[in-house]
């Protein structure tokens, strides 16, 4: 089974959270706690989206709705991403 890659690491230090993407030049890196708050963030707006999905479709818009589910999936992909990344941070700061 292949697995797709995690576009986002803990840096060697475990301070930062290193979003990379193929091909990119420039990372962006971010603090943990920026990590989190854009892991949260994501969670919310998959939420929405969640939401917004279920009233098109209720409503018979299936064509349209279809957009918010694929907005849903990816915001819950970076929100599970970034909560990978994070579990080594985690188990660094238990350790420590």
């Amino acid at each position: 089974m292949s697995r797709r890659p995690n576009h986002f690491a803990l840096s060697t230090c475990g301070r930062f959270v290193v979003e990379r993407y193929e091909g990119d030049i420039y990372p962006n890196v971010m603090t943990v706690d920026e990590a989190l708050a854009r892991q949260r963030r994501s969670e919310e707006a998959a939420a929405a989206y969640e939401a917004d999905f279920d009233n098109l479709r209720r409503s018979g818009r299936d064509a349209e709705a279809e957009h918010f589910r694929l907005g849903a999936a990816l915001s819950l992909t970076i929100a599970a991403e970034i909560a990978e990344a994070l579990n080594g941070a985690t188990a660094e700061r238990r350790a420590a």
